[in-house]
């Protein structure tokens, strides 16, 4: 057995060293996740919204990214909605990576909660248009994309795992490389569906460079019963080496938005063991939710932050500057 899991490594360190200078990568004997030119990567960032609301606002939101500290913006996307002009994915892309100088992790939000694979599907379907998979696989942009296949799908006990090996399967087919983001089920927040799934869901993967994502909304708290305890878990899946990053979070407005955490506790215990997170929002949230970035229903730093916004950008002991662990 010893002898299987040594060549298991190798094989897997061998796999790593091909995807290197190519995309960013995993290596699954430590859970570490790495930039194309192989420096281990701490993803820290925002969510920035490209599907809702006006797009006008969204796509010049873009020109800020630069002068924060974040290294990762996930880019939210979705299906086409009703009156709203559909966001150029390639383009926006291109803005975030050539002229922000950022890594991007661009994810669908088309199946959030859904528990059926005919949804799931339909999600892939759409990163497997011939436009999509032409920037997902450009030499240029690959290196600085992590691809989250599906925002906060649910699934089921019975067809989770064996919908996102089919769905892994499929992106691979089509010559996609870069890492793959699979999110929690129960709407993102279930750690338990993580372990259950992590260590199959990377075997599958012909590439092994799969990352894994919690959203820290009502099944997560800071040490109450009953509930996902952020030091805990963390430290568990730090333990078992998951290639994991906190995919969504935010502020705490007296936990009616479901932040059930104090999130300075929270942005403490991710920059101590070195886990990626990318905050909720920068726009698009409401500000009446306490998750908005930017103050006053604004979309640009001009418009000033709200006290969510300053914590992120620019508090040194709990935001984008401040210290990572040892």
């Amino acid at each position: 057995m010893k002898c299987k899991i040594l060549i298991l490594l190798a094989f897997a360190g061998l796999q790593a060293q091909a995807l290197a200078n190519s995309v960013m990568y995993v290596t699954p004997a430590d859970g570490k996740i790495h930039a194309a030119d192989g420096s281990v990567i701490v993803i820290r960032g925002f969510n920035q919204n490209h599907w809702w609301g006006n797009q006008d606002q969204n796509d010049d939101s873009v020109q800020d990214v630069s002068e924060t500290a974040a290294n990762t913006v996930r880019v939210v996307f979705g299906p086409d909605l009703y009156g709203i002009r559909p966001p150029d994915r390639e383009a926006i892309v291109r803005q975030y990576i050539i002229n922000e100088g950022v890594n991007v992790i661009v994810e669908d939000h088309g199946a959030t909660c859904a528990e059926d694979t005919q949804s799931l599907n339909v999600v892939v379907d759409r990163w497997l248009t011939p436009a999509n998979v032409k920037w997902l696989t450009d030499r240029a942009l690959q290196k600085h994309i992590i691809l989250n296949i599906a925002n906060e799908w649910s699934g089921t006990e019975t067809n989770y795992i064996p919908a996102y090996k089919d769905a892994i399967a499929r992106i691979r087919h089509a010559g996609i490389k870069v890492p793959l983001l699979i999110d929690a089920n129960g709407c993102g927040q279930n750690m338990g569906s993580i372990y259950a799934s992590w260590q199959q869901l990377l075997k599958s993967d012909p590439q092994k460079n799969i990352i894994f994502s919690i959203h820290m909304y009502g099944w997560v708290t800071d040490g109450r019963p009953g509930y996902f305890d952020i030091a805990t878990e963390m430290d568990k899946a730090v333990a078992l080496h998951i290639p994991l990053i906190v995919g969504e979070f935010s502020n705490n407005n007296g936990g009616t938005n479901g932040v059930l955490y104090d999130t300075r506790t929270a942005l403490s215990i991710f920059n101590r063991r070195n886990i990626g997170w990318t905050a909720w929002v920068w726009n698009g949230g409401g500000q009446e939710s306490g998750m908005d970035m930017i103050a006053g229903e604004g979309w640009r730093l001009t418009h000033g932050l709200t006290p969510w916004g300053d914590l992120l950008l620019n508090n040194t002991e709990y935001g984008l500057k401040a210290p990572l662990g040892p």
